[in-house]
């Protein structure tokens, strides 16, 4: 391999180094190279064994270790010279004992070198992460009983304050995570020991920061103004922007904290506002037109105003400044309760030898502070490579400068160890996992710093030491080690052209120490290409296309020629780029361009929340595809029909258990005969399954029936008597597993997670003590918390789309890549944010002027909340780049667009906003043109050195599609690539069950009805988004919040009292005990079911009826025989109003745009409706049936009855009959 300038200066060894790596500029082939020359070196001969590399992951240090094998055997395989030889063959011999690990094994090894000096067993085990959560959520409430029942009346009485402020939940999310961020713990404990004005002053000075930032922003819109002749109308107007300066550039924290003199400095900024631009922060159009402003002073003025506006929103609500101190009690509280928490955890982890991730980091920290066993390590190790280092913490950085004397020393030492570290720290994507991008650029200064040191000595020059050779610097930073690989061999050069001016835009400007400089690339792929510039168009250089979907905002507008949703274009897209008239073409290895395949397409999203969309319109047009969802290992279907497995053998009572055995690929039992199986006789399932074969004359299924009883029959024996592993391994062998999945999609991917599985078995079964029963409760905690385990994820050679998320991508590349879900938001909804430099910061309720409690945010929250928000901006400006950046010949964007009711274009969001504000593009006019050309300077590699040149591309957008139908797939593939398995059956179903939603559904889409119905697809939200209760956490959240609205409401009952007063403990902890474990942190959702319920609690209609509601039926279930079927319906509440009659109310939370998507709800529900009241008609005698919705998001106190509900009245004569209505559409519905 021939290697560019920078790729060799990496090379050297005569100093510490740090690397860092563009996209696709070879870093893996660099690190491999350098490890090789290390321990080849034949001036000095160095011993593999003190050859340290640390990777991220497993997988990554398996793979270098390969490749390193791979080399070296290369080289033993060419060498003729026999005493080169046989030094060659000794070191492939050591290789066995290879340091290449994770930095997790790498200090394990050493805790177990030195059990005694860290004081842990020698014997101590990794605990999983089911373990560690069951201790650390026992040893959480455990210090809550210790704290409410302790003997210190003090500590007994701010318990109770913290719980009463925050709630046993709440409390106990900021407890975990706390335990989950050891790494700042020490930092908040040392914080708060400080007086409450030294931390107080850290928060009021950013605050004083913004008022000192409208200020700057004022004078710059002065200074414009004035620099481009805008005359304002009056005097006052001319000194806009000035007679603020004074005041807000020097504001000190007591003008801050006084109450008057910040609502007059707040109204200045308003003021001065309102001379030029309306409340959203844009140029007033009157004011634009009177003042000659053109359109392109329009948009820096916007600019300008929109980020005072911003800042004017955060200020006015800068307020309740007595909340802050109140807020630093509480945590000192917590932080006392977490410090004992740990004091538990640690006494429980001693008693059964386990350690966690990150005791196996800590211990390791404390044991290098002893110099006898540093100095040990230190002398083991000569050379230390670091991967991946932007993914690291400051507690690992630690370690690893410990063990590099000079870097832990400050000085000058012979015999260190020598570092180098590569990385990239725009790719630095993993803050949720606690890596801190700061820590890259701490070590590169560190390394800067001691190489500067060894220049003025002599140590070191500009000449790099290469063997026999020597390289010299270009720069003084080559010169003190920071050597930068910009060049990339993936991206073609417009998708490097695009990159650098997205990225490089959005990277420009650096506002805190997490935001990173952008090095643009170096391109070195197809530069023949742009080697020449041509007038007018240049050679294939790559594409990037804008793909665009339209969502039309309004329900009447959903049947407009350009509504078609995200999914359904990708599809369009792919199937033209594959099966059009002229076929999308990529690069291979050689340069030569062919057709593209599936296998060469990847999508990417920052959230899985899309895959079940694109799964479902994929299998719509037998497009194959693989979802590697990079999490949710324990929801793949191959792992859960292992534990269905699990939990039927013990407890063959599982009926759910056994039925989803049945059915999955180890036994292929059809539906038609687990219905006949139903209507067998016996208690459970299994005992039906033993009488089936018993007594069944059918010839058909009773093979595969017969089979399945006899080999679960022999597992249930044999369960507790032989290891978990040997268990799976067995019965994987038995049903022939292996061979039901070959040549399937995904093959690989499945096997290595069944895999990944029994590797877990065995690791259980090698703690001993431990049986069948205990590894089925681990199994149940695991999967009943959701815990984390990443799937492991495998590119294979099968000719799928692979679907993952963004995270899931690091490190791979795909010639095309469609990166979705761009236009969708970010924002995460935290109830506290731990800050290492501002503390522990959440909201309190506080009594307003009515004497009601409502959440108010201390100013020290609502700051800590900005900077938190400026570093999730920064990673995720480093996750796009991470995106953009997989793409190696086609980069697709998607974005689904929504229209305001005005005809334009709503404001885009996410990643989609991010591209568009670096490009300087407005998104209403990406709809007028198929095309947008982008200029920008480009360096190419030419005899390898860099040249920069002027790189014109074009942004293609695309919105339309010739169709293509998917039965025009060549015949052979559907045969390889055929998902779904649906075999042909002679006998019929006798009956179904049939609920007027299910019919409804038939009605207004037949494709959706047997998608959902018959072949059991996921629910499309999409195509029917007007009738799903909706609500801003996700997509699919609105089902969620509609779900638990409605099990508030059923227990009205309990948290509205006689009195109709609101019990509001009572409903908070009904709304927490009904809010899933996973969305517990989404403070929004609890204050808006609280709010919504209060409301709906005001209103007239609910007071007049409250004894009613009480005696009411709540979920009342209602079934009646249709012919051979059943029609079965749950009705919200059903009461007997004042008058005396049965009234059915069904409660609906749908957001009300207007009153016409209201009508067309109303005219949407008429059909449920009259079903449940023809039901009741057939138990209760009446002259008419009434049939309410109420809509709980337009109920308050003052509202009307008719403003937020509607009443259907029917007369009796309107209803008969309405069974044999219903028995004619059931007809209809295929079976």
């Amino acid at each position: 391999m021939k290697y560019t300038r920078e790729q060799t200066l990496a090379l050297s060894f005569d100093r510490n180094m740090c690397v860092t790596a563009n996209a696709g500029s070879g870093k893996t082939a660099v690190l491999v190279e350098k490890f090789l020359k290390i321990i080849l070196n034949e001036n000095q001969e160095v011993d593999p064994k003190k050859v340290v590399a640390i990777t991220f992951t497993k997988k990554a240090a398996s793979e270098m270790l390969t490749k390193i094998v791979k080399q070296l055997e290369k080289a033993i395989y060419e060498e003729t010279d026999l005493s080169k030889l046989k030094k060659l063959r000794q070191i492939r011999e050591t290789l066995t004992y290879a340091r290449i690990s994770t930095i997790h094994s790498f200090c394990s090894s050493i805790l177990r070198d030195f059990p005694i000096e860290a004081n842990v067993s020698p014997y101590f085990y990794e605990l999983s992460n089911s373990e560690l959560l069951t201790l650390r959520q026992n040893s959480i409430l455990s210090t809550f009983e210790i704290w409410l029942e302790s003997n210190d009346d003090i500590k007994k009485i701010r318990a109770k304050n913290l719980f009463r402020e925050l709630g046993r939940l709440k409390v106990q999310s900021i407890v975990e995570t706390l335990l989950n961020k050891r790494d700042i713990l020490d930092s908040l404990n040392n914080l708060y020991k400080l007086e409450d004005e030294i931390i107080l002053e850290k928060s009021y000075k950013l605050i004083c920061s913004k008022f000192n930032e409208s200020g700057r922003l004022m004078n710059e819109i002065a200074s414009f103004v004035y620099g481009n002749n805008i005359r304002l109308s009056s005097e006052k107007d001319s000194n806009v922007g000035f007679y603020l300066d004074n005041i807000l550039m020097n504001l000190t924290i007591e003008e801050l904290i006084d109450p008057d003199k910040l609502n007059s400095h707040i109204q200045d900024i308003k003021t001065n506002l309102n001379l030029l631009f309306t409340q959203k922060g844009k140029v007033d159009k009157n004011k634009k037109k009177k003042l000659g402003i053109n359109d392109e002073e329009e948009f820096i003025l916007n600019t300008y105003g929109q980020k005072l506006i911003e800042i004017l929103e955060f200020l006015s609500n800068i307020k309740d400044f007595e909340l802050d101190r109140k807020v630093l009690d509480l945590s000192r509280t917590l932080l006392e309760i977490v410090r004992d928490t740990i004091e538990l955890i640690e006494s429980e982890k001693q008693e059964i030898n386990g350690l966690d991730f990150d005791d196996l980091l800590i211990k390791t920290r404390e044991l290098l502070k002893n110099n006898y066993i540093l100095g040990k390590v230190r002398r083991n190790i000569d050379y230390l490579l670091v991967d991946e280092f932007q993914d690291t913490n400051f507690i690992q950085y630690d370690i690893i400068r410990d063990i590099i004397t000079e870097l832990a020393e400050g000085r000058i030492a012979p015999n260190s160890t020598q570092l180098f570290i590569v990385g990239d720290a725009k790719q630095s994507i993993y803050g949720f996992r606690n890596s801190d991008v700061r820590v890259f650029n701490q070590a590169l200064n560190d390394i800067k710093n001691l190489n500067q040191k060894k220049l003025e000595k002599g140590i070191i020059t500009n000449f790099f030491l290469l063997g026999s050779d020597v390289l010299e610097a270009q720069n003084e930073e080559e010169s003190q080690g920071d050597i930068k690989l910009t060049a990339t061999f993936r991206l073609q050069p417009a998708i490097a052209s695009f990159v650098d001016l997205v990225c490089g835009n959005l990277m420009k400007q650096s506002e805190n120490l997490y935001d990173i400089n952008y090095e643009p690339f170096i391109c070195a792929r197809n530069i023949e290409s742009v080697k020449e510039q041509i007038s007018e168009v240049n050679k294939w250089s790559g594409a990037v296309n804008l793909l665009i979907s339209f969502k039309n905002s309004y329900p009447e507008d959903e049947n407009s020629e350009k509504t078609i949703s995200e999914a359904e274009q990708i599809t369009k897209f792919i199937l033209n780029a594959v099966y059009g008239e002229k076929p999308i073409q990529v690069m291979d290895e050689n340069g030569n361009m062919r057709n593209v395949q599936f296998k060469d397409i990847a999508i990417l999203s920052r959230k899985r929340l899309g895959f079940s969309s694109l799964a479902e319109s994929f299998l719509s047009n037998n497009i194959p595809f693989v979802v590697h969802s990079g999490s949710g290992f324990y929801q793949t279907q191959e792992i859960t029909d292992l534990i269905s497995l699990l939990y039927f053998i013990h407890n063959p009572k599982d009926d759910l258990s056994l039925i989803a055995l049945l059915r999955s690929p180890f036994f292929n039992v059809d539906d038609i005969a687990l219905i006949k199986l139903s209507n067998t006789e016996g208690e459970t399932y299994w005992q039906k399954l033993k009488n089936y074969i018993d007594n069944s004359t059918e010839v058909n299924n009773i093979f595969e029936i017969s089979r399945a009883y006899s080999i679960l029959e022999y597992y249930v024996k044999i369960a507790d008597r032989i290891p978990i592993y040997n268990l799976i391994a067995k019965f994987l062998q038995d049903t022939a597993w292996f061979g039901t999945v070959s040549n399937k999609p995904g093959e690989k991917q499945i096997i290595a997670n069944i895999e990944k599985f029994l590797n877990f078995t065995r690791d259980f079964d090698s703690r001993g003590f431990r049986n069948f029963h205990d590894f089925i409760n681990e199994v149940k905690f695991i999967t009943e918390f959701d815990i984390d385990e990443s799937e492991s994820v495998f590119i294979t050679d099968d000719d799928v789309i692979n679907v993952m998320t963004i995270h899931a991508s690091k490190g791979l590349e795909f010639p095309v890549v469609i990166l979705s879900g761009t236009n969708s938001d970010t924002k995460k909804n935290e109830n506290f944010v731990i800050s290492s430099d501002l503390g522990l910061w959440f909201p309190l309720q506080k009594l307003n002027e009515n004497n009601f409690l409502e959440q108010r945010d201390p100013p020290s929250y609502l700051i800590s909340k900005e900077e938190r928000k400026k570093i999730e901006l920064a990673e995720q400006k480093r996750v796009l780049y991470v995106a953009l950046t997989r793409a190696k010949d086609y980069l697709v964007i998607s974005a689904e667009l929504k229209f305001n009711n005005d005809g334009k274009v709503s404001q885009p969001a996410g990643f989609f906003k991010m591209i568009l504000k670096s490009l300087n593009l407005d998104v209403n006019n990406l709809i007028e043109t198929d095309k947008i050309g982008l200029n920008s300077k480009l360096k190419i590699l030419v005899n390898n050195e860099p040249v920069e040149i002027d790189h014109r591309f074009d942004l293609n957008i695309i919105s339309d599609f010739k169709e293509i139908k998917s039965f025009g797939l060549k015949a052979e593939r559907q045969e390889t690539e055929r998902i779904l398995n649906i075999k042909e059956i002679s006998s019929s179903i006798e009956y179904l069950n049939y609920s007027p939603t299910k019919i409804q559904n038939y009605q207004d889409d037949e494709i959706y009805y047997r998608k959902k119905y018959l072949l059991g697809f996921p629910v499309d939200i999409e195509s029917n988004r007007m009738f799903f209760e909706d609500y801003e956490l996700d997509e699919e959240s609105g089902i969620i919040y509609g779900t638990l609205m409605h099990k508030i409401l059923e227990k009205i009952s309990k948290w509205l009292n006689y009195d109709l007063t609101l019990d509001r403990n009572e409903l908070l902890n009904i709304i927490h005990s009904v809010i899933p474990l996973n969305l517990i942190n989404f403070t929004d959702l609890s204050e808006n079911l609280f709010q919504e319920s209060e409301k709906v609690s005001k209103t007239a209609l609910i007071r007049d009826n409250y004894l009613n509601i009480l005696d009411g039926k709540v979920e009342y279930l209602l079934t009646m025989p249709i012919n051979n079927d059943f029609l079965n319906a749950k009705i919200d509440l059903l009461l007997k109003n004042n008058e005396g009659q049965y009234e059915i109310w069904d409660w609906k939370t749908n957001i009300i745009q207007d009153n016409a998507h209201k009508e067309k709800l109303i005219s949407h529900y008429k059909f449920q409706m009259k079903v449940y009241a023809g039901m009741i008609s057939k138990i209760y005698n009446q002259d008419e049936y009434i049939s309410r919705l109420l809509f709980t998001k337009l109920a308050d106190e003052n509202v009307s009855e008719d403003d937020w509900t509607y009443k259907y009245i029917w007369k009796k004569v309107d209803l008969e009959g309405f069974e044999d209505d219903i028995a004619e559409q059931i007809k209809l519905i295929p079976r």
